[in-house]
């Protein structure tokens, strides 16, 4: 993320769907692709492969059983290597974690909803959220700069955030379950120069970047603070899976953040 490249004490990577030898580069033990069907195996070994391309041990990576909700936990040394193998579970049902202890790498997996690196460098505090459409009408990036205020003591004007590839709005139809939840959760929806709903030839299509925007600014941080990445993961599924451009048959690619051990 080039917003985060002005930190040299950070880590931080977002992978693609083949690995730079060529392969596919699926990080999920139960999602593949018709040519490439779910093998925890091959999940595993291409865990290694990215700990390797990092050049960090894949037991100093951590991740939580995502469950598309708005909840952010704080972890530590003791979360080490969770997740990464079969026989090491994942962190509790969550969706972000937030942390300060160097040479742990956050992980988390996705197919259309953009993660969010968040980072206060006056603190040396990280976060990652996976932000889909529940998360972010859920507000959980804002929740991730909770948990940073909360745990760590950070100043949420001094934090800054980049939203990583995900889903665009040009590509995410949405049916009155979301527009009723993002129309709750966010007074104006319909409103602004990037409105979050948006009707176009009879259909309503969402935006997760704009909502996640709303909510890190609602929760303290500067427009300036706020950068996003604006690859559309359903029209370029030449690099990452998408869930929604390839009907739920597809792997899952990885966001990775931690301050440098």
């Amino acid at each position: 993320m080039r917003a985060l490249d002005r930190f040299p004490e950070l880590l931080h990577a977002v992978t693609t769907r083949r690995a730079p030898d060529g392969a596919d580069w699926n990080l999920s033990a139960r999602r593949g692709t018709p040519e490439h069907p779910a093998d925890p195996a091959v999940a595993l070994a291409n865990r290694e492969k990215l700990a390797a391309l990092l050049g960090v041990p894949l037991d100093r990576m951590a991740g939580v059983r995502q469950v598309h909700g708005n909840t952010v936990v704080p972890i530590s040394h003791d979360h080490a290597g969770a997740g990464m193998r079969p026989d090491t579970p994942p962190i509790e049902d969550a969706d972000g974690m937030v942390t300060d202890t160097p040479g742990l790498y956050m992980l988390a997996l996705s197919a259309d909803c953009p993660p969010v690196f968040l980072y206060d460098p006056a603190l040396r505090v990280a976060g990652l959220v996976h932000s889909g459409w529940k998360g972010t009408v859920g507000r959980i990036a804002a929740n991730g700069v909770r948990v940073m205020r909360d745990e760590f003591g950070s100043d949420p004007s001094r934090i800054v955030a980049a939203v990583g590839p995900g889903i665009g709005s040009c590509c995410y139809a949405v049916g009155d379950n979301v527009i009723e939840a993002a129309e709750a959760s966010f007074p104006g929806a319909w409103d602004g120069p990037a409105p979050l709903l948006e009707r176009r030839d009879g259909q309503v299509y969402f935006s997760l970047r704009e909502g996640v925007r709303r909510a890190l600014h609602d929760a303290g941080l500067g427009p300036d603070n706020v950068a996003a990445d604006d690859v559309c993961t359903a029209h370029r599924r030449d690099l990452f899976y998408s869930h929604r451009g390839e009907a739920g048959r597809c792997g899952l690619f990885g966001a990775v953040f931690g301050l440098r051990g």
